[in-house]
């Protein structure tokens, strides 16, 4: 028990450290459109996924990352489609799937800033868009 508290002191510590040097290494990010056109770009987004129109909603997505809008705004969408889906029948797989796209999306280190990570964005895009969807709350007015 000590060992294991001993390493996770020191588990923080330097994550703490490299948070501090990571947040000072990053530029803030400007978003280019301002305005409505990041709600316009998500609510599109929603559309597409309803609809099934798994290309159109990686082409917005793409398009509202490029326009330096926050990635945690657009999970949180993706997650909220995501809960349209039946669990019962994916035994909440298409929870577990999304989250865990979008954890790693967020996460990725910034050394490895060069490495392409859309795989991630088209993981979670594509198990929100083809899961079967639950009929109760397909009924509810949103």
């Amino acid at each position: 028990l000590y060992t294991s508290a001993s390493y996770i002191n020191v588990l923080q510590k330097e994550l703490g450290q490299q948070a501090s040097t990571a947040a000072a290494a990053t530029n803030t990010r400007h978003a280019l459109g301002g305005g409505l056109i990041a709600p316009a770009l998500l609510e599109t987004l929603s559309e597409q996924v309803d609809t099934q129109d798994l290309n159109g909603a990686i082409a917005s997505a793409r398009r509202y990352l490029r326009l330096g809008n926050d990635a945690r705004a657009l999970f949180a969408t993706i997650g909220l489609l995501a809960a349209r889906v039946d669990a019962a029948a994916d035994q909440g797989h298409t929870l577990q799937i999304v989250q865990a796209a979008s954890e790693e999306f967020m996460a990725w280190p910034v050394p490895l800033v060069d490495v392409d990570i859309d795989s991630f964005l088209v993981v979670a895009l594509r198990a929100a868009t083809f899961g079967s969807r639950n009929t109760l709350v397909e009924n509810d007015v949103y």
